[in-house]
């Protein structure tokens, strides 16, 4: 009896061990799997993290890299826009100094308003410190055309002025006029009314009214009573003001060359008046002439003192 209840006993023994080492085993590999599980979820995050999420510092870079490379872009496609506009001023600039005339554009923008008659105005001889300033007036048919009208100033040769001054006032079809004002109405009343006189003078002495004036420089005449529109380096864009400006300046031109035969000791045939070194080495030896502008600050010196006022001196006794 004892002897089978010790065996019973260790029997039983025995199948509580085993069956203990059997818990534990399982155990521990429930709780290697769920390290295992665990670990694996948290690494498998961190992967997709790193790889999904890019860190917010790389997007501003390329962001800045790109908006760099824009403005470059753009900086560069301006400048080669300015570069080709600077090319085109140039040949064009070039073309008209080798003889091209100037344009009808501005002309028919007007014909095309409802205006038949357009006249062009210019003046010559604002600058020049003795003589005259003068003004012309110019009607051109839009289907006359003389080649090689443009800005005086850029016709150098006085001989080509002269053949170009032939042709516009010999022609039966262009109407012209001329207004002289002298040294003496310049000192009175400044340089810019006097101009503008002798461009109302130069349009109102016309044959025949134009319906509208085109006036060089910024500003017409206030007493002009012809609907008139002033052109900015008009007489290098508008072909009835550069004709206008060849007769003016031709005028002025030859009636300086005969003061310098009255007055030769200033060199007028030369210079027409400006204020060129030897025209002011001869005022230094010769004084003034009759025709200077007594009015224009180098010459101020030379005028003479005003008498007082009778009437004033009156008044103050």
């Amino acid at each position: 009896m004892s002897g089978r209840a010790v065996s019973s006993r260790s029997s039983s023994k025995r199948q509580a061990s085993s069956l203990a080492r059997s818990l534990v085993s399982t155990h521990s590999y429930s709780l290697r799997s769920r390290e295992s599980l665990t670990i694996s979820r948290n690494v498998h995050t961190v992967a997709t993290e790193t790889i999904v999420v890019p860190p917010p510092q790389r997007k501003r870079k390329r962001s800045l890299s790109m908006t760099s490379t824009t403005i470059a872009t753009t900086e560069t496609q301006t400048q080669e826009t300015k570069t080709k506009e600077t090319k085109t001023k140039t040949t064009n600039t070039k073309k008209q100094k080798q003889g091209e005339s100037a344009g009808r554009d501005i002309e028919q923008s007007y014909i095309e308003k409802g205006y038949k008659i357009i006249c062009g105005v210019d003046e010559a001889g604002r600058g020049p410190w003795a003589g005259p300033v003068v003004a012309a007036a110019c009607i051109v048919p839009s289907h006359v055309h003389i080649e090689g009208i443009q800005d005086s100033k850029k016709i150098t040769n006085e001989a080509e002025r002269e053949a170009l001054y032939q042709k516009l006032t010999t022609h039966p079809e262009i109407i012209y006029n001329a207004c002289v004002i002298d040294h003496d109405v310049i000192d009175e009343i400044n340089i810019l009314q006097a101009t503008f006189k002798a461009m109302c003078g130069s349009v109102n002495g016309l044959t025949q009214k134009p319906d509208f004036v085109l006036v060089d420089g910024p500003y017409s005449p206030k007493d002009l009573t012809i609907p008139s529109q002033p052109v900015v380096k008009g007489d290098s864009k508008c072909y009835s003001i550069a004709a206008a400006s060849i007769i003016a300046k031709v005028t002025r031109d030859r009636l300086m060359h005969e003061y310098a035969k009255k007055y030769p000791q200033y060199g007028f045939e030369s210079h027409k008046g400006y204020g060129v070194r030897s025209h002011v080495s001869a005022i230094h030896k010769h004084g003034p002439c009759p025709i200077h502008r007594l009015s224009y600050g180098p010459l101020k010196q030379y005028a003479p003192a005003k008498t007082p006022n009778k009437a004033t001196d009156a008044e103050k006794k």
